[in-house]
């Protein structure tokens, strides 16, 4: 009885040691190894505490927001939200900040609002197609350090002009940015 006992208090500690080493990678914007870990997470997710899940939540859907996989990303900040308004105390007040901002893009897109490049519409992005192939990027709707919101979610934020502070975690950037591709970024 007393090693099934072990073994499990065992199991619960590795998930969270999993969580730990994630957020690590996720805060070294080593994204693609965090989600590797996520997924290894995923099917045990009920054996941490409710804390540890918004955590959970938190970390996945930003590591997949990072990453470009923007269905995968509100579905996760989405649990992360709901389950933090119903066991508080999992996330950091950055986090939630974050996660709302994330959320709020997101939700743009789903809902035809959303911003290719940081200005140009859903519908003003679909009128620049011919005959179902996306038109070139205009280089000019494009600064240096910028990236399209497919490739992260973020769009010119703070490196209009090239003047976006380098940062290797989002702990060197204001509360208001996160580091991506090693620039301070404004979602």
């Amino acid at each position: 009885m007393s090693f099934v006992l072990s073994m499990g208090l065992g199991a619960c500690s590795t998930y969270r040691d999993h969580l730990t080493r994630g957020q690590g990678l996720y805060e070294q914007n080593q994204y693609e190894h965090a989600l590797a870990i996520w997924r290894v997470i995923e099917e045990n997710v009920h054996t941490l505490s409710e804390p540890d899940r918004s955590q959970y939540m938190y970390f996945r859907g930003m590591t997949d927001y990072r990453l470009g996989y923007r269905s995968h990303a509100r579905y996760w900040l989405g649990l992360a939200k709901a389950n933090e308004q119903t066991h508080p105390g999992g996330l950091r007040p950055e986090w939630k900040k974050r996660a709302d901002q994330a959320l709020t893009d997101l939700n743009k897109e789903v809902f035809g609002q959303a911003t290719f490049g940081g200005s140009e519409s859903v519908t003003e992005h679909s009128q620049k197609q011919t005959d179902g192939v996306p038109a070139e990027p205009d280089p000019a709707e494009q600064p240096s350090g910028a990236t399209q919101s497919g490739g992260g979610g973020f769009g010119l934020g703070a490196s209009v002009g090239g003047s976006a502070k380098s940062c290797r975690s989002d702990s060197e950037c204001s509360s208001e940015q996160a580091c991506v591709k090693r620039r301070c970024m404004t979602p």
